[in-house]
């Protein structure tokens, strides 16, 4: 499966094509998706969608869906080039631009892949475009969260959302290119539904380590001793930290769901019943601590301090809740 098919499944572009179909494509559409690292391949599909001549959404092969790959397109501009942020310069080239005439085709299309990253004076300089287009203009946003877009534009532009997608769809897509097919695997159950953070652990060479690493804490973390020596390997997986408090989430994860519906992660399969005494509620309770200690990384909390309380929340809680 490619990419392409991924997103054609979605009922994001299946409203785009249904818009296409009917005449009645909007000005302005915001595409969101977390998956940050293929946000710009998702943009460039909705924009071979609008633009390409086919009435069956878009043939991939005219020199139209070329060139947009290519970022050549003459009516087609990429907003900002070389840069991870859209700045007031950029959106004063737009709202000058606008008012050219296409050079090929029928209209002109701006795509503005990270519309997030506008601050407040460039969102309202981009207001006027998006109240007043020109016909021969559309605008394509992108964007990891709507959270940092002002509410004015975006009430001026239809959203569309690209969803998480299953661990089936991203493993049939990264297996045309990721070779060991069993860390692949590992990579996917251990992801979160984006294709950027499977491929981010396939690369990963820790990855083997990190997934033992959370095996074995849960299996035999009993007492507050061991919780030191833990702590010390958590330590020594350095930018691996992050990901290790990750799967142990998906571990017990996993626990839980085999308490309530008997089902697990292929990944952690039989780690309940190697776990003995972890009941219901001690899987609760940690998958809070782990929760809690991923926030407090990311505010910047002292690491060492983190971990270690973590670690002892996950063995309270094993003996908080044990069955009596």
């Amino acid at each position: 499966m490619r990419v392409e098919d991924l997103v054609k499944k979605t009922p994001a572009y299946k409203s785009a094509l249904a818009d296409k179909k009917a005449g009645s494509v909007s000005h302005a559409y915001l595409i969101v998706s977390p998956d940050k690292d293929y946000l710009d391949k998702f943009l460039k599909i909705f924009t071979k969608l609008f633009a390409c001549d086919s009435d069956e959404g878009f043939c991939d092969s005219c020199r139209t869906c070329r060139l947009i790959d290519s970022e050549t397109l003459l009516d087609v501009k990429f907003i900002p080039e070389g840069k991870d942020k859209i700045a007031v310069e950029d959106v004063a080239f737009i709202s000058n631009d606008v008012y050219i005439k296409p050079y090929e085709g029928k209209k002109k299309i701006y795509v503005l892949r990270c519309a997030d990253t506008m601050n407040l004076n460039a969102q309202n300089k981009l207001l006027k475009t998006l109240e007043e287009p020109p016909e021969n203009v559309m605008l394509i946003l992108g964007a990891k969260s709507e959270d940092l877009i002002i509410k004015t534009v975006l009430s001026r532009v239809k959203k569309l959302y690209l969803p998480l997608f299953s661990e089936e769809d991203i493993y049939s897509v990264l297996s045309e290119t990721c070779p060991d097919k069993d860390k692949l695997k590992k990579a996917v159950y251990s992801g979160d539904g984006t294709l950027s953070r499977s491929l981010s652990l396939y690369n990963d060479e820790k990855l083997d380590s990190i997934i033992a690493l959370a095996k074995d804490v849960i299996i035999n973390m009993n007492t507050p001793q061991d919780v030191l020596r833990y702590s010390v390997k958590v330590n020594e997986l350095g930018d691996g930290i992050e990901e290790f408090f990750d799967m142990l989430t998906i571990a017990f994860h996993s626990m839980l769901n085999a308490y309530e519906n008997g089902k697990e992660s292929p990944l952690f399969k039989g780690l309940l019943e190697k776990s003995a005494g972890y009941t219901e509620g001690a899987v609760i309770y940690a998958i809070q601590a782990v929760t809690a200690a991923i926030k407090n990384k990311i505010s910047n909390v002292n690491l060492t301090m983190v971990i270690d309380s973590v670690l002892f929340s996950v063995l309270e809680g094993k003996y908080k809740w044990r069955k009596l």
